[in-house]
């Protein structure tokens, strides 16, 4: 996929931080040298198709088309390894269906 080529052209990214950002610690983020790093991006990228139908009133109809894109990955920073996973939902096209109204309706 296109989004993987993108990925692995831009790793490793270069990071600078301040010492005290390894305390884990609010008050100690900003103090201390800066400190380069790199963080390696490894990843991947999954993707499909929903389609949904729901009543939007009498006789109406809604169809809406998704894109699911689901990231997942790996990032190496400072020997350390996280994984990551992060489900994406884009409404692609959204169509609504209108039929005849009847003259008489009885509902519940």
């Amino acid at each position: 996929m296109l989004i993987n080529q993108k990925i692995s052209k831009n790793t490793p990214v270069v990071v600078e931080f301040k010492l005290g950002y390894i305390f884990k610690t609010i008050f100690f983020n900003q103090f201390g040298p800066s400190l380069k790093g790199h963080v390696l991006y490894i990843s991947a990228v999954s993707y499909d198709w929903q389609s949904e139908f729901k009543s939007a009133g009498i006789n109406q109809t809604v169809h809406r088309i998704y894109l699911n894109l689901n990231f997942e990955g790996h990032m190496l920073f400072l020997k350390k390894k996280r994984s990551f996973k992060i489900p994406q939902r884009i409404l692609i096209a959204e169509n609504i269906y209108i039929g005849e109204v009847p003259k008489v309706y009885i509902g519940k």
